[in-house]
This record gives C-alpha cells, structure tokens and sequence, in this order.
C-alpha cells in the first residue's frame, strides 16, 4: 500500500496560528476572534488549557467561558517530582512517592495528595534558620506545590476530562510555540525593532496555518501582478 504522506494534513479541522509581541490581553482578543471566526462555541465540547497561572484564567473567564479550563497535566507533573526529590532520602523512595501522587493526581484525586502534602508539611515544622527557608528547603517545595495544587484542583479532574474526549496536555501548543521560535529567535536574526518582529509573527502565524492564508493574501493583495486591478466605478452626472 502506498505510504501515507508526510507530514499529515489536517483537513476536516486545519490548524490555524495567531501571534504577537503584545501583552496576553490583546493575545487574548486574538485567539478569541479566531475561535469565533472558526465558529468554535458551537462544538459540544472544548478545552482551554492552561499552566495555572491566574492571568490564563482571567481570560477564561472573560473570552471563553464556554470551554472546560484544564490545568496543563505537566505542570503538577513537575511540581510533585520536584517535591518529591526535595523529600525522599533515596531514588527508590523519590520515585515510589512521585509515582502514587501521579497516578493520584491523574485518576481526579487531587484533594487526597494535598492533604498528605499538607500533613507532611506540618510534620517538618517551622524552618530553624533565620529568614525565609531557601527553595532547595523541602517547606519550601511543599509550599509551591500545595498552592499550585490548592489553586488549580477545580481544573484537574482529569479523569472526567479524558471520558469527554478532552485533551490533558497543551504539548501540541508548546511544540507549535517552538516553530515560531525558529523563525523569530537564533542567530542572525535581528528584530530588535518591536514593529520588525510584529511583522515576522504575523507572516510566521500564516505559514504555519493550513487554511492557505498566505497565499491567498499574496495572491489578493494589492499590488500582485497576476492581479488584475480594477478602478472604481464613478458616477456620472445626471
């Protein structure tokens, strides 16, 4: 049989790519015109997902509330590992207590590992030094972890996600951010001048779109020479 080709092509829903040098609310505003562009509201289901900081959540709220916010499950993946590192007196001990909060934390039951969090927390008691512990204290990465845990639970059942069909993991975004960066960062490659590399996000975000955007603009836009251009039609006087 013949190979299927490569790389494979979206066609029933074509990725499409939005970019800029902005803040994360005119980002916001973009990826929110794209999704109703695309007329994503009227899926019976979707995910937003997240690394957990608050601002992401803030434009959950305000551009797509009609998606399931999900905590990226890599996120509390790294949280619990360096935590348990911090902790564990030996390698067999680190991977045996990473492993059961893992599977914990990926079956939806994420109040049980806070809680042992907490316990074990408070059985360290306060740090005996002067000032704050460093982060390399095992309080310390407790702390972090608990609180990343604490502020995101209610966007980690991911059990519940996976009986949706919803994704866990923004891996296809991050791997997606990684062929902007080709273009945009590296050697050679001198944007200094913020309209320069606004410019290059945009042709970048077109590239990496299967809608054909690019050359449809390039075919379309003024100027084109296998373009006919027309003038405009003027009135006559009566």
């Amino acid at each position: 049989p013949k190979p299927p080709a490569w790389p494979p092509k979206r066609t029933k829903a074509p990725r499409t790519c939005v970019a800029t040098m902005q803040g994360c609310a005119e980002f916001g505003k973009m990826v929110a015109a794209e999704a109703y562009r695309r007329n994503f509201p009227e899926a019976k289901r979707g995910a937003l997902l997240g690394d957990g900081g608050a601002w992401i959540w803030g434009l959950h709220r305000q551009w797509f509330s009609w998606l399931t916010p999900v905590a990226d499950f890599v996120h509390p993946l790294t949280y619990l590992y360096v935590t348990a590192t911090a902790l564990a007196a030996s390698v067999a001990e680190r991977w045996q207590w990473y492993v059961a909060w893992l599977t914990q934390c990926w079956q939806g039951r994420v109040a049980e590992v806070t809680a042992e969090l907490e316990t074990r927390l408070a059985a360290l008691g306060p740090y005996p030094g002067p000032g704050p512990p460093p982060a390399t204290d095992p309080r310390e990465a407790l702390r972090r972890t608990i609180t990343y845990l604490r502020n995101n639970h209610e966007r980690m059942n991911y059990a519940d996600y996976r009986r949706q069909g919803l994704p866990v993991t923004s891996s296809a975004v991050e791997s997606l951010i990684k062929e902007f960066n080709y273009r945009v960062k590296g050697t050679e490659k001198f944007w200094d001048n913020p309209e320069g590399a606004e410019a290059i996000l945009q042709v970048r975000a077109a590239v990496l779109s299967d809608d054909n955007r690019l050359a449809t603009h390039i075919q379309a836009r003024p100027g084109n020479a296998f373009r006919r251009q027309r003038k405009p039609a003027t009135a006559q006087a009566g």
